[in-house]
């Protein structure tokens, strides 16, 4: 019988452990921001532009990590993590918005959350761009963005590997992203 009540007051403060933990962790006042939930979140720049340039030699192997910083601002750090072929012969390139909200009270984020009239999404708004080294614009019709996914915001761009053939050196990307502050009320 004690070794049933051990085991139950054992589950119990698992339990009662791991809320708080979550709770006072980066994602768990990630959800309260994002909730609106004692915060007040504010959207201060809708199009904070990255400017990537993808090294053709990242576009030869069936995945390259990368592991590249793209863009840095208040507690963000916007990562290209890796370039991939899938099995349709599409290039994926694989980003991550690691994002820290270390300061509870108020602080600044760059994220791909869309919350305009109506549909509320993580997906990066469309102006997605690619240009050659030479500064010419690459047409591309068949580019996919996904939504992305925690635990951070990880999401995959994935272009038609047609279009590309004739890249030099590197093709340069340019994405937007929103840049939201948030304060604690």
């Amino acid at each position: 019988m004690k070794q049933i009540v051990a085991i139950l007051l054992s589950m119990v403060a698992i339990v009662v452990f791991t809320t708080v933990y979550f709770y006072s962790s980066t994602e768990g006042i990630r959800e309260e921001i994002f909730q609106e939930s004692g915060y007040t979140l504010e959207l201060e720049d809708p199009a904070v532009t990255a400017d990537v340039q993808i090294q053709k030699e990242w576009m030869n192997e069936k995945k390259t990590d990368v592991d590249e910083k793209v863009l840095e601002k208040g507690s963000s750090t916007v990562i290209l993590e890796s370039v991939s072929i899938d099995s349709e012969s599409n290039y994926t390139l694989t980003f991550d918005i690691r994002q820290s909200f270390s300061n509870e009270e108020k602080g600044g984020f760059l994220t791909s959350f869309n919350r305009g009239v109506g549909e509320v999404t993580f997906k990066p708004k469309e102006k997605v761009a690619f240009y050659t080294s030479n500064g010419e614009q690459i047409s591309i019709d068949q580019v996919m963005v996904d939504e992305s996914s925690g635990p951070n915001e990880r999401y995959t761009v994935t272009l038609n590997r047609d279009y590309l053939v004739d890249v030099q050196d590197y093709i340069r990307m340019e994405l937007d992203y929103q840049y939201y502050t948030y304060r604690q009320e």
